[in-house]
């Protein structure tokens, strides 16, 4: 490793940052009179700190705790900056108090992550300070409990002190298990409890298997007496080891409670307490005498009653045991485990410290850390005495010692430990086994690969969750096995990733009539029947009770009747009942509910949602040049007449050409694609109607021909385009739920907006005669006012019909060169806040970016520690309870603000979106509902065309392709892109042979012609296997040359890569091929045969091709099959126009969506760069 260049590391002044971490970091790395040196400039050091904090002012309190709590004190130091941190934190107000909770939260989070990178004693100091500091905020809140009530803060108060105290356990826990570990060490040695936790983790998994095998095994004289004895003296030393750490634990009741379950009871010795009469000791006089000593710990009148439940005892030892062995895994598997993974990272977050680059191209610290322990040595007294050559400016005054100043506690800088979700997720994605064995000690990856192996057992293998993904772990070493997994976790942590994006989408988009609609139908359909068949029970016995006693007159008796009364009818009908008013309250639910939205939805209608198809027509001229240079690629030079040929059409079509006009006649191909361009603009932008290119790509007849004609596609592959239908209803997933959601919060929001201005806004011409009311109305209306009511009622009508959906929903200047020609500038401004407010809000998502860290942070060893170690799994139905009986009070208190929106609807406007995000959350928005109709429509037509692809007549890649254009509009995931990329390599490869296969046609097709397109479209696609059978006879040659060369492979492209091949098929076709060839050799048939079985390069599908043929052989075949196809150019012609153009309008579709949203939102303001592809069309925003 190269030497760090410390010119171009002290280029420029090193940051107080930098010289903290070599004054932490160096000290181990130098010899003993340096490390005085450098223990008297880190105490001069802190010291300035410390004087420095404690002159700050009031506004830099939270400045001063954040880097009292981050900097490590000295201890003689430690005294006058806890008094300091007490004194700021008894001076701070509520607001800054809470704020330096949220700071000691993340920071005992990083303290508990950083526990493996820090020695026993370190890390015992740093628990001790973050408790102390934890204990001083805890008190100080609970002594402004008062001040938080009055100031409507107490929930929040709540809260932080409920997370405080979880931290403070956690800390206290880890403490303890350091302390304790250190005084093992201290009476036994670092070597021995090493090798007693290897004999005791041993001795657990050895005891799981006697355990196991004695329920299943017929017991045996001599079988039970060693299963007897071996269970025995494994319990007696986990006695033995309990007895030991609870002596030498810190808090010893504590300690004794949490390992109670887990290593205490299961450690007792059962096999001797239960059945020590069963076990012969064959005269052994010291083992008599233990059985007989035992005898007093028995129970004697119940154990032989209780012997019956041996298999329960030893199912709950065996589920105890094997939790102890997987906290004991995990407890060795900490150094990897233990890492922060933490969602929602700002794009703008901090680096850690190890990214810090000083001066340039000198990367200090990451050179440093880079050098292995020696090369560290050799250049730490070099790099000491920059930092005394740096560190002068600072000693002498001249420069300010504060760091990075504290914005947020979210903000801070991360740990090397803390990942982002996104880094972790790439990385992993791209673990392979070397980087393993590079980046984990040997023993780990072994101790991995054990754990791995261990859970593909037969009945783990099988548990529904873990078993999937045990089942698809592949490798051999302990290296590929790991990255194996690590690839699978990548993959579930981005659909959870995936899940948790999509449900934060849905904020902006779920309106308040859609969500009483769900609950009130979920509640409907989950007491209708248990209302009718309970009250029908209950009311049948009261019934024959009123009918036996009354009319029959026989007496039932005092008890049967309280029984009935008490245990029978009276609990049928109270419960029934309660289920009939839970039901009446559903419907009552959807009732008000449905009355919302038809209100509101025939509003918006009335006030021309549906004319927002006119937005369509500024761009008409662009995309149909577009749409003429994508279909007719193949004709350059008559693009022009074309388009001209389109725009008469579409003239002709809405009847603007004059009678007696000479105009030269419009061909059906223009008039076809006319049709296809004016059905698209039909459907109107962020509207309901908006769904024409769905229609056309699922039901034109032209693509219907394509996929079963040509292509062939199968049910499954049918099926699954039908879930691209934007009418269905299903599941909340797929494009039909995201554009129902989105068009319908479009079209309740702007009704409410169109409303709240048309009740409140005055014309300039009528404010000299309004009543005093209504002026206030109209400037509360100005200033953005929440508290307006947005429908009219209780006296309150429009004061005109000026507003309507055009204004909110188009970025038209003549719109609000109306509105202020009308009501004034005020009004106008206020106009467009409250468009760029609407689009922001229903293409916002949840901040979830703004949690505090250790809400949206996952660290699987401390997830592992504080929720499933040590028994507490067994509190899993309980916490679920808990959990289940949260989300229906969350549901009740939604429903309630739901009603009340609904029965009072209030502007609720505000100068900012709750939602507001960047333009690239309404992307994905967008893309949720147009992506999966443009891939299916890409992957379509690069089956039929490899012209998309920008492939050549012999396969080769003569330019980019449009599909290059298309993906980026899309952002694919690289799954997606992968699809692509081996659908045009495929069609590469077998466009190889086809110049050689035209040549052999009797009448070769001219090249750019609807045959030639015909023939080229069909080779790429191997459709009826034109491909397979023109290229088997060359390739069935070039396997005899390499065989007759020694060779074990024949060279070239492969023949149909990914064509399924019936084996027995194949092996007759094999037999053709070797007589095509004439070969007759016993040795070279038997190297085909070898080759055949062995399943080599394409052979089997070469002889597969010969099977198909038949006696005419593949050759001829191919020629038969490609006049039949000439037959039918025209029609295919047709239908791959038609199939180019719907999927160009849909990309129009996608791209004038993503514009509109992007002007209409504001988004200009905070990203003025758009994508390229955006730019590729005009600016809609153009005069009307």
């Amino acid at each position: 490793m190269a030497a760090i260049d410390m010119d171009k590391a002290g280029a420029e002044d090193w940051p107080p940052s930098l010289i903290e971490w070599a004054l932490n970091t160096l000290p181990r790395y130098l010899d003993a009179g340096r490390r005085s040196e450098m223990g008297g400039l880190q105490r001069e050091w802190q010291q300035r700190q410390l004087q420095a904090l404690s002159d700050l002012g009031d506004d830099d309190r939270l400045q001063a705790l954040g880097e009292l709590e981050r900097v490590n004190w000295l201890p003689e130091l430690e005294p006058a900056a806890d008094e300091l941190q007490a004194r700021l934190i008894g001076a701070a107000d509520l607001g800054e108090l809470e704020a330096v909770a949220e700071m000691v939260l993340e920071s005992g989070l990083l303290r508990l992550v950083e526990q493996n990178e820090h020695s026993i004693d370190d890390s015992l100091r740093l628990f001790g300070q973050e408790l102390q500091l934890l204990e001083a905020v805890r008190r100080e809140l609970r002594l402004r409990s008062a001040e938080a009530k009055a100031a409507g803060r107490e929930s929040r108060q709540r809260q932080l002190l409920r997370r405080l105290s979880r931290i403070a356990r956690r800390l206290r826990n880890q403490s303890d298990e350091a302390v304790l570990h250190r005084r093992l060490v201290r009476f036994f040695g670092e070597g021995r409890v090493r090798l007693f936790s290897k004999i005791s983790l041993t001795a657990l998994f050895a005891l799981l298997l006697l355990i196991l095998v004695d329920l299943f095994v017929p017991a045996v004289g001599w079988w039970m007496r060693f299963v007897f004895w071996a269970d025995t003296l494994i319990c007696f030393l986990f006695l033995w080891e309990f007895l030991v750490r609870l002596l030498l634990a810190p808090r010893r009741p504590v300690w004794f409670l949490r390992h109670f379950l887990t290593d205490f009871v299961p450690a007792l010795p059962f096999a001797l307490l239960l059945h020590p009469g069963t076990a012969q000791t064959g005269g052994a006089a010291g083992a008599e005498f233990l059985l007989r000593s035992v005898r007093i710990l028995r129970v004697p009148v119940y154990v032989r009653s209780l012997r019956f439940l041996k298999p329960a005892v030893a199912a709950f030892r065996m589920i105890v045991f094997g939790v102890r062995g997987l906290d004991r895994l995990v407890q060795g598997l900490a150094p990897v485990l233990n890492r922060e993974i933490v969602f929602f990272e700002r794009e703008d977050r901090p680096a850690p410290l190890e990214d810090l680059r000083v001066g340039g191209e000198g990367d200090v610290i990451g050179g440093f850390l880079r050098l292995g322990p020696d090369k560290r040595a050799e250049q730490a007294p070099a790099l000491f005495e920059e930092l005394q050559a740096r560190i002068t400016p600072y000693r002498q005054g001249g420069a300010p010692l504060s760091p990075l100043p504290l914005q947020q506690p979210s903000d801070s800088g991360r740990s090397a430990t803390m990942l982002p979700v996104e880094e972790a997720i790439e990385s992993l994605r791209a673990l392979r086994p070397e980087d393993v064995e590079e980046a984990l000690p040997p023993e780990i990856v072994r101790s991995l690969g054990r754990v791995l192996r261990a859970f593909n057992l037969p009945v783990i293998r099988w548990i529904p969750l873990l078993g999937r993904l045990v089942r698809r772990v592949k490798g051999d070493t302990a290296g590929e096995l790991v990255a194996s997994a690590g690839r699978l976790i990548a993959g579930h942590f981005q659909s959870i990733l995936g899940f948790i994006h999509a449900w934060a989408d849905l904020a902006g988009v779920i309106t308040a009539p859609q969500i009483l609609d769900r609950i009130g139908s979920a509640l409907a359909k989950s007491t209708q029947r248990p209302a009718v068949r309970l009250l029908m029970f209950g009311s049948l016995f009261l019934l024959a009770r009123l009918v036996v006693e009354g009319i029959l007159g026989i007496s039932l008796g005092e008890g049967l009747k309280s029984f009935l009364e008490r245990f029978v009818y009276g609990p049928l009908l109270i419960v029934g009942l309660g289920a009939l008013a839970l039901l009446l309250l559903a419907r009552w639910f959807k009732r008000i509910a449905g009355e919302a939205t038809d209100r509101l939805g025939r509003l918006s209608e009335a006030r021309f949602a549906n004319l927002m198809e006119l937005v369509h027509c500024k761009n008409e001229g662009d995309d149909r040049s577009e749409l003429v240079a994508r279909v007719h690629r193949s004709r350059a030079k008559e693009a022009e007449q074309d388009r001209l040929e389109i725009e008469m059409a579409m003239d002709e079509l809405r009847g603007r050409l004059l009678s007696g006009g000479q105009l030269s006649p419009v061909t059906s191909r223009a008039r076809r694609l006319a049709l296809l361009l004016l059905d698209a603009q039909d459907g109107g932008f962020l509207h309901v109607t908006n769904q024409k290119t769905t229609e056309q790509f699922l039901a034109h007849p032209d693509l219907v021909i394509l996929r079963r004609k040509f292509l062939h596609l199968g049910r499954k592959e049918r099926k699954r385009l039908l879930k691209l239908d934007l009418e269905r209803s299903g599941l909340m997933i797929g494009p039909h739920f995201w554009f129902e959601q989105i068009t319908h919060a479009v079209s309740i929001k702007v009704a409410r907006l169109c409303s709240s201005y048309n009740l409140h806004a005055l014309p300039l011409e009528q404010r000299d005669h309004a009543s005093p009311e209504e002026l206030d109305r109209h400037q509360r209306l100005v200033a953005g006012a929440d508290d307006l009511a947005v429908e009219p009622g209780a006296g309150l009508d429009y004061k005109s019909s000026f507003f309507h959906v055009l204004h909110f929903l188009t970025p038209d200047k003549l719109w609000l060169e109306e509105v202020q020609r009308v009501f004034g500038p005020e009004l106008r401004e206020r106009l467009e806040k409250d468009r760029q407010r609407l689009v922001r809000c229903v293409f916002g998502t949840r901040p979830l970016h703004e949690l505090p860290r250790d809400l949206r942070s996952f660290n699987p060893f401390h997830f592992y520690t504080g929720r499933l170690s040590g028994g507490r799994f067994l509190l899993l139905p309980i916490k679920l309870l808990f959990v289940w009986i949260r989300l229906l009070w969350v549901l009740g208190r939604l429903a309630y603000r739901s009603v009340r929106e609904i029965l009072d609807p209030r502007r609720g406007s505000g100068e900012r979106s709750p939602y507001e995000a960047p333009f690239a959350v309404a992307q994905r928005k967008l893309r949720r509902m147009k992506k999966p109709l443009l891939l299916e429509a890409m992957h379509l037509l690069g089956r039929v065309d490899p012209q998309y692809f920008g492939l050549g007549v012999s396969g080769g890649h003569d330019e980019p392709g449009l599909y290059s254009h298309d993906l980026e509009i899309l952002a694919p995931t690289s799954a997606e892109r992968r699809r692509f990329d081996r659908l045009r390599e495929t069609l590469s490869s077998r466009l190889l042979y086809f110049p050689d296969f035209v040549e052999t046609l009797a009448s070769s097709p001219v090249p750019e012609t609807a045959a030639w397109q015909r023939l080229y479209s069909a080779f790429g696609a191997d459709e009826k296997r034109l491909a397979t059978l023109a290229t088997a006879e060359a390739r069935a040659r070039a396997w005899r040359i390499a065989f007759e060369q020694g060779e074990d492979e024949a060279s070239g492209a492969l023949l149909s890569e990914g064509l399924r091949v019936p084996k027995s098929a194949a092996k007759r076709g094999l037999e053709r091929m070797l007589a095509f060839l004439e070969v007759e050799d016993r040795r070279e048939r038997r190297a085909f045969f070898r080759a055949f079985g062995e399943d080599r390069g394409d052979l089997r599908r070469v002889a597969f091709a010969f099977a198909l043929a038949g006696e005419a052989g593949p050759g001829a075949l191919a020629q038969e099959t490609a006049a039949a196809m000439l037959d039918e150019a025209n029609g295919y012609q047709r239908c791959l126009e038609t199939a180019r153009a719907v999927l160009s309008l849909i990309v129009f579709d996608l791209r004038h969506h993503e514009r509109l949203v992007y002007e209409l939102g504001g988004y200009d303001e905070d990203a003025p760069e758009l994508p390229s592809y955006v730019h590729d069309q005009p600016s809609l925003e153009k005069s009307a």
